[in-house]
């Protein structure tokens, strides 16, 4: 399937990228799925993922220049353990794919309910948008205005909280590929010099490969 991407420029992106998805939530469809907090296996996943990325920097609070969370709670509690000195400043374009009222619902009810929906995501999983809710090729508009933003710093160092979900979007946006299988929950994407480092935190994996493109 030929998916249609938006113009990018490598040369939009900030000297160091750095992008982490939270750690697990519990699982709670009686409350906004934006409120979910990390569950135990949650935080001790992230605290895995802050000492790995410690060991590889030599430091957080004092590699990055930037950090920026999703305001869902789950992200905001995540950059809170990966650095709990630094000021993370809540940006909504870095939220997750909005599922709207398909996404509200158990996993089992929702072929239930939404059984169209479920078949057309199989069909095409980037270009379908469940009602009230992003295609992927909406969360790339908002990753466009995210790096726009941030246009005049690049220069800096980043390190974004967010969510399985924007890292599949980003990825496909900026490498020209998408990656088929689930992104951990605390893994870490690492931008930087047209290179990609992903930490794994169980099992405890790093590897960098160049950027094709």
């Amino acid at each position: 399937m030929k998916i249609s991407q938006p113009k990018f420029s490598r040369l939009s992106m900030p000297r160091n990228l750095t992008l982490i998805r939270h750690g697990e939530n519990i699982d709670d469809f009686s409350i906004p799925n934006h409120t979910l907090p990390l569950s135990a296996k949650g935080i001790e996943t992230i605290e895995m993922s802050r000492d790995l990325l410690f060991k590889k920097l030599g430091g957080i609070a004092t590699f990055y220049d930037m950090f920026l969370t999703s305001p869902y709670i789950r992200a905001r509690q995540t950059g809170q353990i990966l650095s709990p000195e630094t000021y993370w400043s809540i940006d909504g374009n870095l939220s997750e794919r909005n599922w709207g009222e398909y996404g509200a619902l158990a996993p089992k009810l929702r072929n239930v309910q939404y059984p169209e929906v479920t078949a057309q995501l199989k069909r095409d999983y980037y270009h379908t948008r469940p009602p009230g809710g992003e295609s992927i090729t909406d969360v790339w508009v908002r990753q466009k205005k995210f790096l726009e933003s941030i246009e005049d710093a690049r220069d800096k160092r980043y390190l974004i909280s967010t969510h399985g979900g924007f890292m599949k979007a980003f990825q496909l946006m900026v490498e020209g590929c998408a990656n088929e299988g689930v992104i951990e929950n605390g893994e870490i994407w690492i931008y930087e010099n047209d290179d990609k480092t992903i930490i794994k935190p169980s099992p405890r994996i790093t590897r960098s490969s160049p950027l094709q493109r």
